[in-house]
């Protein structure tokens, strides 16, 4: 009876083993994934950011632009004049 139980305990110890070397090796997995994942997150936001400041820019541009042109008339008077 204590052999059988012996050997019983030792297949369940066997079992627990290659239970938690898969669990050690989905833990790896999923810990290179989370990386992966962050350092992706970091660049969406870096990019984002960059296209914040890159629309930014535009809209300067834009208004910079549009007031040239609203100047662009009295500029001509003022040229005809001299």
């Amino acid at each position: 009876m204590l052999e059988v139980k012996t050997v019983a305990l030792t297949e369940a110890q066997n079992k627990l083993k290659e239970a938690k070397d898969q669990l050690d090796e989905v833990n790896a997995v999923k810990a290179e994934l989370r990386a992966r994942y962050d350092s992706e997150v970091a660049k969406k936001q870096a990019l984002a950011d960059t296209a914040a400041k890159t629309r930014k820019k535009m809209d300067q541009a834009n208004r910079l632009i549009n007031s040239l042109g609203d100047n662009k008339g009295r500029w001509l008077q003022s040229r005809d004049k001299f």
